[in-house]
């Protein structure tokens, strides 16, 4: 046989080298991340009630949603953080039951419990993805923008990079919302003999759609609806509070209060450098090749910084593929010890 492999050498270089070619075609294409897919049974419940203390969130959210979680059949054990206006619950299920079962029957726990917390609870948010390793974060920030200006940049940004292909997902995190600030002089309230609760009463009575009736026109009927949801600052100002019966003089929100557009009290901001900021968090497929997705990324990155207006700083806190890359050189270049 040894005999054989000499005189048929040719044959065997042949196949040798077809082997080392498929050896480099493998580890070309084969996947290169830098964290295993992993599925704990792990979520998070975020709810958010825009001014209450934190006494208030513990006593009417956070204990109801861990009341609820008590009662599936699934639930292990759950942290939970509770601060003015917000809380977050940590909840972890016993291993041993399909996890899209779990969600799925959590979800709807959730969506029944809404009903029961106060109105001005905002929709419960589940996330039931906490294991996603992020495969890039990138700090937007800038001295004279705001976030309201950053989120814009931003959205631009991730339009054109979650094009690119291998590119799951992108995120905005650190995005503050606008909110309506009604500054009221507490003088003028106790003159008038008008309490805060008749005032918020007065203000949400004049922010809804209320159905007037129909209209009947050739055979069909056609629904009135009056608005009376605000669509500017202008709108809220004039809202009349009262109308005097001496004279008909009219008092507005204006003549007692001042009203202002400010960005959103119960959001979490984030700074560099003590300048506003906001990360912008992508996502590769898994099962991927992270460093051919990266070049493609990379290649898009360069052309977005290209149209990034002046002051306005763009900088990588993580990107994987690099990280990657240096590791696998790293382990090339390092010798075998035994």
């Amino acid at each position: 046989m040894i005999k054989s492999a000499i005189h048929q050498r040719k044959i065997d270089f042949y196949f040798l080298f077809i082997i080392f070619v498929g050896g480099i075609y493998s580890y070309a294409t084969l996947p290169k991340q830098e964290a295993p897919d992993i599925n704990p049974p792990v979520t998070r419940i975020t709810a958010v009630y825009p001014g209450a203390s934190q006494t208030d969130m513990d006593k009417f959210v956070t204990s109801q949603i861990e009341g609820r979680l008590q009662n599936m059949e699934a639930y292990d054990y759950a942290f939970s953080y509770t601060y003015n206006s917000v809380t977050s619950v940590i909840c972890f299920m016993k291993y041993g039951y399909e996890s899209e079962e779990i969600w799925n029957i959590l979800r709807r726990e959730m969506d029944d419990l809404q009903e029961e917390l106060p109105d001005e609870v905002l929709a419960l948010d589940v996330n039931t993805n906490l294991s996603d390793t992020a495969g890039m974060i990138i700090t937007l920030t800038g001295e004279n923008y705001d976030y309201d200006t950053l989120n814009f940049y931003g959205k631009s940004i991730i339009d054109e990079l979650k094009s690119v292909s291998g590119v799951t997902k992108f995120e905005i995190i650190g995005e503050v919302d606008q909110e309506v600030k009604i500054t009221v002089d507490s003088k003028e309230m106790n003159r008038l003999g008008l309490s805060y609760g008749e005032l918020n009463q007065l203000i949400k009575a004049q922010n809804l759609e209320i159905p007037s009736g129909t209209i009947e026109s050739a055979g069909e009927d056609v629904t009135l609806i009056i608005k009376g949801s605000f669509d500017s600052l202008e709108a809220i100002e004039n809202l009349v509070l009262d109308v005097s019966v001496d004279n008909y003089s009219v008092l507005k929100l204006k003549d007692i209060a001042e009203v202002e557009l400010v960005e959103e009290s119960a959001s979490r901001v984030f700074l560099r450098n003590g300048e506003k900021a906001i990360l912008l968090v992508g996502y590769f497929e898994k099962n991927n090749n992270v460093l051919a997705v990266g070049d493609d990324v990379r290649t898009q990155i360069n052309l977005v910084k290209e149209k990034l207006p002046v002051g306005l700083n763009f900088e990588e806190v993580v990107f994987q593929p690099t990280e990657v890359d240096h590791a696998i050189n790293g382990f090339i270049q390092n010798p075998w010890r035994p």
